[in-house]
């Protein structure tokens, strides 16, 4: 093992390179080298495996059966070598990694899967993990490190969590198709209290629920909330069942579900939803610093049509 210790890449280099020329001043030109000093870095190395890799002939030089062996090796340890540059390269620059990403609910319909389908094609050697967690439990694993990143409405967090904004999405109302409302093309907030109200929310507060109520308290109005759900998908459902009505993100009008149609609504100040990515705020890693940077391309994109991007 002692001896095996003096054993270096360049060593393998040269022998390589003298085994394809089979030539020791073709191996030198080749290598930018002096013939002597490659002639005892090829002694060096016949004395650390302990095997004479060379032999003269008539014409030159041929390789002995150790050398036969050690070049097939020796060209396998180069080219791992080579990869594991490349690899690790590739990783400190963001190109290769993995990343574990959650969100929950309605956001999960519409542009965070575009982004995420988007980034996978222009970086299809980072892996994406998703996860399905609400807004306690991604707080919980991003602290964890059990994920890298999650989507969530805007609140206040933690404060070794970072946020970034992704988008501004406007907020609707669903109501129940068989009701007078449902045959309206808009609705104003007023309307609204005519029914029971369904408001949804997931983790500590302030969450989804008290935008809302926030919202009709602007408005000087007093809802009927019968119904407190996790998440704007369950709130849709709820109403497509007949319990009353519901203030939620545009993204949930991707739900064909019978009995509920969506209505803009026109008194609504601001009437949006901050969508933005959460993640911890010591992380540097090069895989989440893509991801960000990424985000910011596309949100930028998104500002250009429908949707506006978050301030």
């Amino acid at each position: 093992m002692s001896e095996l210790s003096g054993l270096e890449l360049r060593h393998l280099r040269y022998f390589v390179a003298v085994a394809e020329e089979l030539n020791l001043s073709r191996a030198a030109r080749q290598l930018h080298i002096s013939q002597p000093p490659l002639t005892r870095q090829i002694q060096q190395l016949e004395a650390v495996v302990g095997a004479q890799l060379f032999t003269r002939t008539a014409r030159g030089m041929a390789l002995t059966e150790a050398g036969k062996v050690l070049l097939g090796e020796a060209g396998n340890l180069l080219a791992f070598t080579r990869q594991a540059v490349e690899r690790t390269r590739s990783v400190a620059m963001g190109k290769v990694g993995r990343l574990d990403i959650a969100g929950f609910g309605s956001m999960m319909l519409d542009a965070v899967p575009q982004f995420l389908a988007r980034f996978r094609a222009a970086h299809p050697r980072i892996e994406l993990v998703l996860q399905t967690l609400n807004r306690r439990e991604q707080v919980v694993a991003l602290q964890q490190g059990r994920i890298t990143a999650a989507f969530i409405r805007q609140g206040d967090g933690p404060p070794d969590l970072a946020s970034e904004p992704f988008m501004v999405e406007q907020l609707v109302a669903a109501v129940p198709a068989d009701h007078a409302l449902g045959r309206r093309k808009r609705v104003a907030l007023r309307d609204l209290v005519q029914l029971p109200l369904v408001v949804q929310g997931s983790g500590p507060r302030p969450n989804f629920t008290d935008t809302l109520l926030a919202m009709f308290a602007d408005a000087k109005l007093q809802p009927q909330v019968t119904q407190n759900v996790g998440d704007s998908i369950t709130a849709v459902a709820v109403v497509a069942g007949g319990f009353g009505v519901a203030v939620v993100p545009r993204s949930a009008t991707h739900l064909k579900l019978p009995g509920v149609v969506f209505l803009p609504i026109t008194d609504v100040t601001p009437g949006i939803s901050n969508l933005v990515c959460i993640y911890r705020a010591l992380d540097q890693s090069a895989a989440l610093q893509t991801f960000l940077a990424e985000m910011r391309e596309f949100r930028m994109e998104m500002g250009k049509g429908e949707a506006s991007p978050a301030p």
